[in-house]
């Protein structure tokens, strides 16, 4: 079997002007995704989704296109070749960021066409199932709204879920959203709160995130999650020395580099890699022995459509640190849509899916239903600073 071709595939969604949500960083106006697909002699493609498709989509393809000329004609088989090989290329220009993300999409792409080949779930190719289930929690919380947050949270209980995950808007609200969910869950259901400080344009200044976490820590959170910039390794290690809830962090890690520099200054008790960010599933076993290596525990960020959802769960499935995997609960057309079959979620766990490869569906039909157009998923926010 050969490659023979590798094409982009986008899509979007445009949110009603009343159903935007937002977070601290901007508004989510819909829905763009892309994905990487993968072409054999034996007309056996493969899938992989590229996280950053739903922020920058139209610079995925140029990327793909100069990859793909170093893999044409190359046996998909050789996974961990294949990795060493676009990396090895491209690494004057590409050792993290964006272009990591661009990689991933290829090396998922290749291990969900493997899985087809052969006939078996891509858990199986990263060496078998380390667990029975996934843990999975519901995450949503783009508002500041208490009403809104308690309707979500009664949707994810009712759904089956044991976890859930808000974002924090405005941090005067934080004691005051926090108890409202700690009252209607009780003791015992997992809580964890989202600052999303890695990713926003304009971070809170340090005080106001020690203080926010002074506050949360007596509601007992499972985790506080990304309360700094992800450049800022040592803020995380000091928040850790002064609560006593769990920090985590590193969704955004983009190589094995990032993930060491988490690891080594003890930034984290949870680390966040999401397998559509961090060059694919090749890099993520790294990460996960790395983890291991560190007694850090590993929640895969998945904030995608189907594609990053089942790469995450695959890779949880098969890494013996893994204790959570994120589940979307924003409205999106290309989640459930593009899966080959309905997850089964029991007792707040996914069992593990059985289809070859990742189990996901691409048709024409849903191609044509969401053509793409440049709308801006994703809409950023900056104010300049006054004096």
């Amino acid at each position: 079997m050969r490659i023979t071709d590798i094409e982009t595939l986008l899509m979007s969604h445009t949110f009603p002007s009343h159903a935007r949500w937002r977070w601290t960083g901007g508004e989510i106006a819909g829905w763009s995704i892309a994905f990487v697909r993968i072409h054999t002699d034996q007309q056996i493609h493969g899938l992989g989704e590229v996280y950053f498709g739903a922020f920058v989509p139209e610079m995925i393809g140029p990327v793909v296109e100069d990859l793909k000329k170093h893999l044409i004609g190359e046996d998909p088989f050789r996974l961990g070749y294949l990795w060493q090989k676009v990396n090895r290329v491209s690494k004057f220009w590409n050792r993290h960021g964006f272009g990591k993300s661009v990689i991933a999409g290829i090396d998922i792409a290749l291990h969900d066409l493997v899985g087809k080949a052969v006939g078996v779930p891509v858990y199986q190719l990263l060496g078998g199932l380390c667990h029975p289930h996934m843990r999975a929690y519901a995450s949503a919380g783009c508002t500041d709204s208490p009403e809104v947050l308690i309707n979500e949270f009664r949707a994810a209980r009712a759904a089956g879920f044991h976890g859930y995950k808000w974002r924090l808007l405005d941090p005067s609200q934080a004691a005051f959203l926090m108890k409202k969910l700690r009252d209607e869950a009780g003791p015992d259901f997992d809580i964890m709160v989202d600052l999303v400080q890695g990713s926003a344009p304009q971070p809170w200044p340090r005080v106001t995130v020690l203080d926010v976490a002074a506050e949360l820590t007596n509601f007992r959170p499972s985790w506080l999650e990304e309360p700094f910039a992800i450049e800022n390794k040592r803020a995380y290690r000091d928040l850790r020395r002064r609560v006593t809830c769990p920090i985590a962090g590193g969704e955004g890690i983009t190589s094995l580099e990032e993930a060491q520099e988490f690891l080594e200054d003890e930034a984290v008790d949870i680390l966040q890699p999401d397998v559509t960010i961090a060059g694919g599933l090749t890099l993520a076993k790294m990460i996960g022995v790395l983890a291991q290596a560190n007694h850090v525990q590993i929640a895969s960020h998945s904030w995608g459509g189907g594609g990053s959802l089942m790469a995450n769960l695959h890779f949880a499935l098969a890494n013996p640190s893994s204790t959570w995997i994120e589940y979307c609960r924003l409205d999106s057309p290309f989640r459930e849509e593009l899966l080959e079959a309905p997850l089964e979620l029991a007792d707040g766990c996914i069992r593990p899916p059985c289809c070859p490869g990742l189990g996901l569906r691409l048709t024409d039909d849903i191609l044509n239903r969401y053509p793409y157009e440049k709308t801006g998923a994703h809409v950023f926010s900056w104010e300049e600073p006054t004096t």
